[in-house]
């Protein structure tokens, strides 16, 4: 049984957007066994069993492979990469996506102290000053999270998202306007703006 004040609702989406392209793949792909295991798997997800849903999502990278063209091939020992940007000291989504073994979370900061923090509760971090990008895994991540950056640091997060293929999830401040290019969603009452390869012209 999960325990409450652990659970996170941006998290529960970013999982839910992992799994979710993977069996879009398998769609494309007719594998119709495929997509009713995963959905299976979907379904005990929302029961609440996240062990057993993370730990058996993604048994095979084939699929996930093809969600992102990575660079060397995809070899990443089953793991899905992630970075979350600008982290500070709000570290509940990276707590709470940190704990899945099949999920290597890394997170940045410009500020060394928020990452020697990070660091103290068990996270990967990296300091990086992202309009200046040094961080040497950019070409092996899956995924891109940032949690409530301000609207000018969203571009250059985005910069380095289309540089690298890579898809975008943002979780903005209240009544903020989009960079026109992010498309706006609602999970559960919670506003989220996404950027995908190949599905933005701009």
């Amino acid at each position: 049984m999960i325990v409450l004040d652990s659970y996170d609702l941006f998290g529960d989406y970013i999982l839910s957007y992992i799994i979710g392209n993977i069996i879009e793949n398998d769609k494309n792909k007719n594998n119709t066994d495929s997509i009713n295991k995963k959905i299976n798997k979907i379904n005990n997800f929302k029961n609440n069993n996240y062990n057993k849903f993370i730990n058996n999502f993604i048994n095979n990278l084939d699929s996930f492979n093809n969600f992102r063209n990575c660079r060397n091939g995809g070899n990443y020992d089953k793991k899905v990469n992630i970075i979350e940007i600008g982290i500070g000291y709000n570290i509940k989504t990276g707590l709470f996506l940190n704990k899945y073994d099949n999920l290597n979370l890394t997170v940045l900061d410009i500020n060394k102290e928020a990452i020697n923090y990070c660091k103290s509760k068990g996270l990967n971090g990296y300091v990086e000053d992202i309009r200046s990008p040094k961080y040497p895994l950019y070409d092996k991540t899956h995924l891109i999270y940032s949690i409530r950056p301000p609207r000018d640091l969203q571009n250059d997060i985005l910069n380095i998202c289309k540089n690298y293929n890579i898809p975008m999830i943002i979780k903005p401040l209240s009544n903020e306007t989009p960079l026109e290019c992010l498309k706006l969603s609602n999970y559960k009452g919670l506003a989220i703006y996404l950027w995908e390869p190949n599905k933005n012209k701009k």
